[in-house]
């Protein structure tokens, strides 16, 4: 990209004051581009960039899938569903899958406000306001 009076100037209020006229280039020189295309433009002229993909898409990566990033786990109610394990390992620790199912929505509310002081009478009426999640709500 070339360098003009609006584009190169330094500092970030510089830059988005220009944004929507950057957007607007953009726009003209990838819009009709694929993913791919604009990365084999991009990447060997030394512009760092990379693709932004569905979760479909990340999930059948091959790369993904051989690091064995996503498991099946069950929910306390027994269902199954897919989690996510960490892709980082420590030399010589096994790859584990979660121990258990994430948290549901509002399942500790209670529990921590209690921890962080608020009484069983004060939480009631938060949850019922919609104001705090609990296992009330």
């Amino acid at each position: 990209m070339v360098c003009g009076q609006r584009t190169c100037r330094r500092g970030h209020p510089d830059r988005v004051a220009n944004r929507a006229a950057l957007l607007g280039e953009l726009a003209l020189v990838f819009g009709d581009m694929t993913s791919r295309q604009a990365l084999d433009l991009l990447v060997p002229n030394g512009i760092v960039a990379g693709s932004i993909d569905s979760y479909d898409r990340v999930e059948n990566n091959p790369d993904v899938q051989a690091a064995g990033i996503f498991v099946d786990i069950a929910g306390d109610d027994g269902v199954s569903y897919r989690a996510l394990r960490s892709p980082w390992h420590a030399a010589g620790v096994a790859a584990s899958a979660p121990r258990r199912p994430a948290p549901r929505v509002g399942q500790h509310t209670g529990e921590i406000m209690a921890e962080l002081g608020y009484a069983p009478a004060s939480i009631a009426p938060l949850s019922r306001r919609g104001i705090v999640r609990t296992d009330l709500s």
